[in-house]
């Protein structure tokens, strides 16, 4: 059946309708499937290599306690801080908040991120086997275990490890000896939040730290 010839344009304006609709519809949704779509796994896989990577460590020589002298590893850029009245512990970290300029090595850390050389002796001062004092009745490690919520307490080569999390930020405690040694190497680290993912990197300046007193 053919429809009369007024209808005609009607229908053409209705067609025309119905074609703008289409088109304007289409322009509007394809850039919101371009906005979201998720990241390259590439990507996430060189942002978190980079971040791994992110610090450069370098050994100085250091003296605890003006005598006990260490061979410490430390991020690049970083400096031993000065020593206050009373203090015996080498405190390492980037001194230099008020000058932290993009691109600077060891600017990569937070400012908040520190560690802390000390040595112990837990009123032996004298060779002993460590692992067993420390770790006895009265040890300094089975004390931390009664007081600390830790995360990580095991044995290294020849030392021991333990690990806290302390609200969202780390705290670290690398203990190092020589059963022919008067005393032990403590290495503390303070890791603030922003910096977890260098936690394992930080651990290795601790275990690579070279007591000089120590029997070669």
């Amino acid at each position: 059946m053919r429809l009369p010839v007024a209808n005609r344009p009607i229908l053409t304006l209705v067609a025309v309708i119905v074609a703008v609709i289409v088109l304007v519809t289409g322009c509007t949704t394809e850039p919101t499937s371009l906005s979201t779509s998720a990241p390259r796994e590439e990507d996430r896989t060189e942002t978190a290599e980079a971040r791994e990577h992110a610090l450069e460590f370098e050994m100085v020589t250091a003296l605890i306690d003006d005598e006990w002298e260490v061979e410490a590893s430390i991020p690049t850029g970083w400096h031993i801080g000065p020593k206050y009245w009373g203090e015996l512990e080498v405190v390492i970290r980037d001194f230099d908040e008020n000058d932290r300029r993009s691109g600077q090595p060891g600017d990569e850390a937070s400012i908040f991120t520190t560690m802390v050389l000390d040595t112990g002796c837990q009123g032996t001062c004298a060779p002993t086997d460590w692992e067993e004092r420390l770790n006895g009745p009265e040890g300094y490690l089975t004390e931390r275990r009664g007081s600390k919520d830790l995360m990580r307490d095991e044995a290294l080569a020849d030392g021991w490890i333990q690990v806290e999390l302390d609200g969202g930020d780390i705290e670290v405690e690398v203990l190092r000896w020589h059963d022919e040694a008067p005393r032990y190497l403590k290495c503390e680290l303070d890791i603030d939040d922003d910096d977890v993912h260098l936690l394992d990197s930080f651990i290795e300046a601790c275990v690579s730290t070279n007591p000089r007193w120590f029997p070669s």
